[in-house]
């Protein structure tokens, strides 16, 4: 077979269902344009058995090495258009852009908690009762929560439990600082309900 010895080669094809359709260029790199399948496309350089396909890809062979032939197969039960470039050298794929508000959203979540609450009440219900939750806060880092009752309670997601301990346990007088501004429930003993209080650390 005559050598191309093209440095740049683009090709698009169209590559039917169940199809395994043989491209012969002379190259050492393979990059990945484009694949509308997605994760049903795989490619083979050379002899080498095809492997999965996915859009920006790049497979290169080592220096001085090159293929003359590349496979694609499609296994998808649809057609699929994959673009491609054949090369003897690197190329950059530099289309990769930042937009919006990245570099202000990434100050907003390190920034420390700068105030502090005022602390308020609730009554954790006895059980079976349904729990109660102490509600989400984007703003929040932390949330202290504090059994200023009598009785036991336990503190959790939605699925808290106290009759069968699924939970994180608050004795009387005990605290739990947690880090979330996610939405906390609350559920006593079946012996009674009990007071909590709680108090938020924010950033604004």
């Amino acid at each position: 077979m005559t050598q191309n010895l093209i440095s740049l080669k683009p090709f698009t094809e169209v590559i039917a269902a169940g199809e395994r359709r043989v491209i012969y260029h002379y190259a050492r790199m393979l990059t990945i344009l484009d694949n509308t399948a997605g994760e049903t496309i795989y490619v083979g350089i050379g002899e080498m058995e095809p492997v999965l396909l996915r859009s920006g890809l790049q497979y290169e062979l080592p220096q001085g090495d090159n293929f003359d032939r590349i496979v694609l197969v499609n296994n998808d039960a649809g057609s699929t258009t994959v673009s491609i470039l054949l090369s003897n050298g690197l190329v950059r794929d530099n289309r990769l852009t930042i937009t919006g508000s990245v570099f202000s959203d990434l100050l907003t979540q390190t920034k420390p908690a700068n105030t502090i609450v005022t602390p308020a009440q609730v009554t954790a219900p006895a059980s079976p009762g349904a729990a109660i939750n102490i509600a989400a806060d984007a703003d929040q880092r932390e949330i202290e929560i504090q059994n200023n009752g009598g009785n036991n309670v336990y503190i959790g997601d939605s699925s808290v439990a106290a009759a069968t301990g699924q939970g994180i346990l608050l004795t009387p007088g005990s605290s739990r600082i947690l880090t979330t501004n996610a939405a906390v429930y609350l559920q006593a003993v079946a012996a009674g309900s009990s007071v909590v209080s709680y108090m938020r650390l924010k950033r604004v």
